[in-house]
């Protein structure tokens, strides 16, 4: 549980007035997690392929797998033994997951039917660790 400073925005600088104001309690998970029972918590271990989407080897990624990818979201896939993270894109009816880094190149990735390539979930939020220090 984490307890809610105020309803300001945090300044990197001089201390807001407001610090003094506390409102209520809020739950991160009940903030991030509206499907509990179909939501994961997964650490990245590897890749570059979603670094302009700010997903970076030891990040952490939460995957619900309960909704539907629209354009733009980034997915969780599994392509025959291999698990990524791609963005989910439809052109013409057609299926693609693309990285998300403009300076490597990485193929896109078509669903298409008979594919062996597994839309698992969407992924709903990223955590960046500002410190280093051991995950999962």
């Amino acid at each position: 549980m984490i307890q809610k400073i105020s309803s300001s925005s945090i300044h990197c600088g001089f201390p807001s007035p407001a610090t003094d104001y506390i409102s209520e309690r809020i739950n991160l998970s009940q903030e991030l997690i509206p499907n509990p029972d179909y939501t994961e918590l997964v650490e990245v271990t590897w890749g570059d392929c979603c670094k302009d989407e700010q997903v970076f080897k030891g990040c952490l990624v939460l995957i619900d797998y309960t909704l539907e990818p629209k354009k733009g979201d980034l997915v969780y896939v599994r392509d025959g033994d291999d698990d990524m993270i791609r963005v989910y894109r439809e052109n013409r009816g057609r299926v693609s997951l693309t990285a998300a880094n403009r300076e490597a190149s990485y193929s896109p990735i078509f669903v298409d039917p008979g594919s062996p390539v597994e839309i698992r979930g969407v992924i709903t939020f990223s955590i960046v660790p500002k410190r280093k220090r051991n995950v999962l």
